[in-house]
Parts: structure tokens; sequence; C-alpha cells
């Protein structure tokens, strides 16, 4: 529930850079394969390639036989890490959200003097306009779980975290208002992450990003009590 700290953030972004080879290089992936890794990093390997199969083929459509194959591990080398992909697909959204700490960590130290209204939109747009397979694996993450009681617990329980780390940030930032007993902001925030991947808005959201970071200053500004 807390924000990561520096050593939790600098150990994710060490693992990001490694996951940026391993997802483009095809000798990387044979390394990773063959390699004696840490867990922690074998269990990245195994998870992101639960991603690449859960986007080819549908999250419910996925089985534990399809993660095992593409990761060419042995069954017991996966299942020594995850007994399911439910937890493949939670361990995800939470590296989605290690890694947007980390892009509001560098936006704030490297914005040092913007208005906080300003700061908390751009903030805000740019996670709506964000263009990674983690946010597509959300997006089906979004639709999944009305279909399936597990994920639909699961969503809860990420959501509750991530507004209470949002919370933290707010309270740095000097701005008074607890998203948890909100949950507009969060519906309407998902809402447009839906809208931009499912009906191919987000080229129309990036040409009206102002006026979208307008309507949330407003909404801020309107909330900060």
């Amino acid at each position: 529930g807390n924000p990561p700290d520096a050593k939790h953030r600098g150990r994710v972004g060490l693992l990001f850079k490694k996951l940026i080879f391993y997802i483009i290089d095809k000798q990387w992936r044979e390394y990773m394969r063959n390699e004696r890794l840490p867990a922690e990093e074998r269990k990245w390997q195994i998870r992101y390639c639960a991603k690449d199969v859960f986007l080819r083929k549908g999250f419910h459509n996925t089985t534990m036989e399809d993660v095992i194959s593409e990761s060419g591990l042995s069954k017991g080398g996966v299942y020594r890490y995850y007994k399911s992909t439910t937890d493949m697909l939670y361990d995800l959204m939470e590296d989605g959200c290690d890694y947007r700490y980390n892009v509001v960590d560098n936006f704030l130290k490297e914005h040092k003097d913007i208005d906080k209204y300003d700061a908390l939109s751009e903030i805000i747009v740019e996670k709506i306009l964000a263009d990674n397979e983690l946010l597509a694996v959300y997006v089906m993450f979004l639709q999944e779980k009305n279909y399936d009681e597990s994920l639909e617990n699961l969503y809860f329980k990420l959501e509750r975290e991530t507004l209470i780390n949002m919370r933290s940030l707010l309270k740095n930032m000097g701005i008074n208002f607890d998203f948890i007993d909100d949950r507009f902001f969060s519906d309407f925030i998902n809402s447009l992450i839906l809208g931009g991947e499912i009906l191919k808005a987000k080229g129309n959201f990036e040409k009206n990003k102002e006026n979208l970071k307008d309507m949330l200053k407003i909404y801020f500004k309107n909330s900060d009590r």
C-alpha cells in the first residue's frame, strides 16, 4: 500500500531495462531461459511471456501450458513461481503501477516549480495517453473483470492500493483531496483509457490534450479542500 522507496524504484528501473532487451532480442530470450537467474528476475521473465500470450489470445483463452511454451521453461520451472495466470496478471498490474510511480517521480523532479494543478493534470493525461503494452493488458483486465469474480476482487484491491498511493502523492503536492472517497475520479480515468484503446480515440485525445488537462484542473481545484 505504501509508495515504493528509492531502492525499490531503482530495482524496478533495472529490471525494466533488462526486460526491454528481453522483449526485442531473441538471443536475450534464449539467455534468460538458460541462465540461472535470481527468483525475482525469473518471475519477471515468466509473466512477460504471459503478457505476450495475453495480448495475442486474450486472458481467458490463455492457459498455463501456453505460458510454459512461450517461456521455454519446464512445467516445474514455471509452477515454482506462479500457480495461475491470474497471479501473473496481478503482478503485471503491479509492474504497471511501479512503472507509473517512476514516471511521476521523474516528472516531479524535473518540474519542481510547476503549478500543482498543472502538474497533476499533466501526470493524469500522460497516463491516459501512454502507449505501452502494460496499458493494453490493463484495458484487457478492465474488460474481463466483469466476467470473472477473482479478477473483480483483484481490481478492487489494485484500485485501493493505487488510490492510497495517489492520496500520499497529493499530500506531498499540497492538495487536500481524498480519492478513496470519490469513485468518480477512477471511473472517469478508466473510461478515458478504455475509450482510447477500444474506440481508437487516443489520437483524438492527443489532439485535445490541452482541453483534457483544463478539464482535470477545474475538477482538482473544485475538489481541493
